[in-house]
């Protein structure tokens, strides 16, 4: 598949514009019946497209998407649209190329460590060790990608910041049927 430009998005945005509806305002956020229940956590792997994958239509989901899809680097973001969308659930959505055998897979979290990370980072930008250390960057360990949904979903649960009444579920995808396991309904 070959690359996009900038300048070819940005003529694909002219094309969007032509046929744009607005969605709801901003101060009609809390209204129940036409804001986001949802909020799924998902990786920035452009091969996972929750938008696709769930039909979804403008406004009908948030989505926060990150490396490994991991809950702990988006905390203020899950606070926040939480605070202001009256968001019932949230799905955490991790991916794989062997479900049902999670390991190995093709999530790019596997093929690094927190620490191999970070010393890449104190040979590139020396000199900024304590804020590189503070640094998280969502590793899976060992590849277990059940272990690292069960870990995220404990995560949120046990977090002061997150409100406890929110059911939170969990989801593997393979990347290469589409086809979701479920960790945590």
């Amino acid at each position: 598949m070959p690359f996009v430009t900038v300048p070819e998005l940005l003529a694909r945005h002219e094309k969007y514009v032509d046929t744009y509806t607005p969605a709801w305002k901003f101060a009609e956020l809390n209204d129940q019946s036409t804001t986001p229940h949802v909020l799924i956590i998902t990786c920035l792997d452009p091969r996972i497209e929750p938008e696709r994958m769930f039909d979804l239509h403008k406004g009908e989901a948030s989505v926060i998407r990150n490396v490994a899809g991991r809950p702990e680097p988006a905390l203020t973001d899950i606070i926040a649209i939480t605070t202001l969308a009256p968001i019932t659930d949230i799905m955490l959505l991790h991916h794989s190329a062997r479900i049902p055998n999670p390991k190995p897979t093709d999530c790019g979290a596997t093929h690094f460590t927190e620490q191999s990370m970070k010393q890449q980072l104190r040979e590139r930008v020396p000199g900024h060790d304590e804020a590189i250390e503070a640094l998280y960057f969502g590793e899976i360990v060992g590849g277990d990608l059940e272990r690292s949904v069960r870990d995220d979903v404990a995560f949120l649960q046990h977090s002061p910041f997150v409100k406890q009444e929110l059911r939170l579920h969990g989801y593997i995808v393979d990347v290469v049927t589409g086809q979701l396991q479920t960790v945590v309904a």
